[in-house]
């Protein structure tokens, strides 16, 4: 009986929504080979331990959160592998869009016209970031809006709508701590109030690669989570 119950849940658990949708677009003839290769070669079992799985931190700073109206400025990312954040794979890019600085965003973010003038296109951006994603969960605080902002880029170029990569989601994953653990519904969930929470460094600046150390910090906030090789920024 519990193992019946047990396959009944597996069949409305999200992941098998996922694994539903990748074996659909994996079928899908009209997708392009290259839009395909981004998918994982194997997805991992839902009892697949989750410190062997290789991971992909992420962090977009962008003109807005709504990605049709607005435009990536930088994109970076480092790879974790056996709980090891391997500091030499991470990786910071400038897109060439300097005529799409907003002021209200270049006072949060740092990034000015000219940080963007020698800056790579955004085709070229989006494929190193799938060439590193490759076989790898996706890590970012809000993933909601990298997301976004990668869906909207494969729709815009492929007419592809919703393509299925694997997405942790550390900023809902704190609210779910907050609300199950104290009850706190309404709590503060942006980065830096989180690591103020968790007694972590304060950080300035807004790029990309400081964004980055600041979620590896709260990811892995307890020192024995989580080795690290070399050093970030």
């Amino acid at each position: 009986m519990v193992g019946i119950l047990k396959q009944v849940m597996n069949q409305f658990h999200v992941y098998n929504h996922y694994l539903k949708e990748r074996e659909k677009y994996l079928g899908d003839n009209s997708v392009p080979k290259e839009v395909l290769s981004i998918l994982s070669e194997s997805a991992p079992d839902m009892d697949t331990d989750s410190s062997s799985l290789q991971y992909l931190v992420v962090d977009f700073e962008t003109t807005g959160i709504d990605a049709k109206g607005n435009s990536i400025l930088s994109m970076g990312w480092v790879e974790v592998s056996n709980l090891t954040i391997n500091v030499h794979t991470a990786r910071q890019l400038f897109i060439e869009t300097p005529d799409k600085v907003k002021a209200e965003t270049a006072i949060i973010n740092h990034i000015v016209p000219e940080m963007l003038q020698n800056g790579v296109s955004l085709d070229s951006a989006m494929w190193q970031l799938f060439e590193a994603a490759k076989n790898k969960v996706l890590i970012a605080h809000g993933a909601m809006i990298e997301s976004e902002f990668v869906n909207e880029y494969l729709h815009e170029k492929y007419g592809i709508n919703g393509l299925p990569v694997m997405w942790l989601d550390t900023l809902a994953m704190e609210k779910a701590m907050a609300v199950a653990v104290n009850k706190e519904a309404d709590i503060d969930v942006r980065l830096s109030e989180t690591r103020e929470r968790y007694g972590l460094p304060e950080y300035n600046g807004h790029e990309a690669l400081i964004e980055l150390s600041q979620l590896l910090n709260f990811s892995w906030h307890n020192p024995t989570d989580c080795i690290t090789k070399g050093t970030l920024a």
